[in-house]
């Protein structure tokens, strides 16, 4: 076995400089798509094939990965890794091992990616490899990867990466480790196919090229097929997903070394086969995750995707809608407690309802916090304070001429703010 698995790292060894930690995928979907990945920006996978990605991809996200190449076990690989975005900034870590205890090959990476404008990211990973050779003992290097990764139209995501521009060394002979650049595409034609494309040139060794077709079915099922040359080597996978979890496979073949297996599961915090009348989150320009809702027929589970629409919102939202009827304009849900303008705004393109921003704001008196009632034409904060008092003491209003009740407000004041004030249901 021993013989069979040092013959295995020769063939796979471009060059004998850079005899140590060639790329060995543990993504079962860039399995599949023949490792194509360097464009694609939907989701982060077990190996993070651009830094650039986490600043456009899903909120969060982790995943782990195994893959064993022609069916050897003592070239198995393992990767688990982890990715989070806030705003315009993101990081992940990947953790990966491969071989066994007579060959062992380490990575730990960190990366962060910024947003530069909405739909394009650059960044960096900083890799630690560590080397365990049985009676030679263990050695150290320090890669640096950078990456960019855009979509400068709706139907095209570009990528490009490259790893390693520090060029480090390993062990006690200064033994170069791999250098590489991948240039990338990708094409949605539909939004359920994908084609990718990715030019993979690595020092003192030919350029290889990478396609990769990814289908998907609803929001179940992905099946892909992929082809890259020297070697020439094809892939088949699919992937399936319920709710935030997915499970991929595929298989690869070699022309002289037989077939390799690789499995991943992952769990994402937005879904990513896309279906019809679905839109962009910002930032995801690929992940089209949110099927828009209608607020008069949605369920509790999907006004809760909404942003910034908590539990208690929805349940808000469906008892309003339940006392008085549909909504005519998104405008309206702002009667809602504790939906206000500003988070109009955000809604409006994740709903189907029409966002009329210059219409006046309906205020419920018996709702509204100081702030919305502060707002009203004539009413400070002072009588803000005052009404919410008086409700407070006196219940809630039973019509809206009662609000000459407070006092400061007369006559004068409700004609203004009449038309801009309800009851609720």
């Amino acid at each position: 076995m021993k013989t069979s698995y040092l013959f295995v790292l020769f063939i796979l060894t471009p060059a004998l400089a850079v005899a140590s930690f060639e790329e060995i995928q543990t993504d079962a979907r860039l399995y599949g798509l023949a490792g194509a990945g360097v464009a694609l920006s939907d989701m982060t996978g077990s190996d993070l094939s651009n830094p650039a990605l986490p600043a456009l991809a899903g909120d969060l996200s982790a995943s782990s990965g195994s893959a064993i190449p022609f069916g050897l076990r003592d070239l198995t690989a393992f990767s688990g890794a982890y990715a989070h975005r806030k705003d315009k900034m993101g990081g992940g870590a990947v953790l990966s091992t491969m071989g066994n205890r007579l060959y062992r090959e380490n990575i730990l990476k960190g990366a962060f990616s910024y947003r530069l404008i909405e739909k394009a990211a650059v960044g960096a990973s900083l890799n630690c490899y560590q080397l365990n050779i049985e009676r030679y003992g263990s050695s150290v290097g320090v890669g640096l990867d950078l990456g960019i990764l855009g979509k400068p139209v709706e139907w095209l995501f570009l990528g490009m990466k490259t790893a390693n521009v520090n060029r480090p060394t390993i062990g006690q002979n200064g033994e170069e480790l791999s250098q590489s650049l991948s240039l990338g595409a990708a094409v949605e034609p539909l939004d359920e196919i994908t084609l990718s494309v990715e030019l993979n040139c690595q020092r003192d060794w030919p350029s290889q090229v990478r396609i990769g077709q990814e289908y998907r079915y609803r929001n179940l099922l992905a099946l892909r097929a992929g082809f890259c040359d020297r070697p020439n080597a094809a892939s088949l996978g699919f992937g399936v997903i319920y709710k935030n979890l997915r499970l991929d496979y595929a298989v690869r073949t070699h022309p002289d070394l037989g077939l390799s297996h690789c499995l991943s599961v992952g769990y994402i915090t937005q879904r990513v086969f896309a279906g019809h009348q679905e839109v962009e989150i910002e930032g995801a320009p690929a992940a089209k995750v949110l099927p828009k809702v209608d607020p008069n027929t949605a369920s509790y589970d999907d006004l809760c995707l909404l942003p910034g629409i908590g539990p208690r919102a929805a349940a808000d939202i469906i008892v309003f809608r339940d006392s008085i009827g549909t909504f005519k304009y998104l405008d309206e849900l702002a009667n809602v407690r504790g939906i206000g303008r500003s988070l109009l705004g955000k809604i409006a393109p994740f709903v189907i309802l029409e966002y009329k921003p210059d219409i006046p704001l309906i205020v419920n008196i018996n709702l509204a916090s100081a702030g919305e009632l502060a707002d009203l034409p004539g009413i400070g904060p002072k009588a803000a304070a005052d009404i919410i008092a008086y409700r407070q003491d006196n219940g809630p209003f039973r019509n809206i001429e009662d609000v000459m009740n407070v006092k400061g407000i007369g006559r004068k004041t409700y004609e203004e703010i009449k038309n801009l004030i309800t009851i609720g249901p």
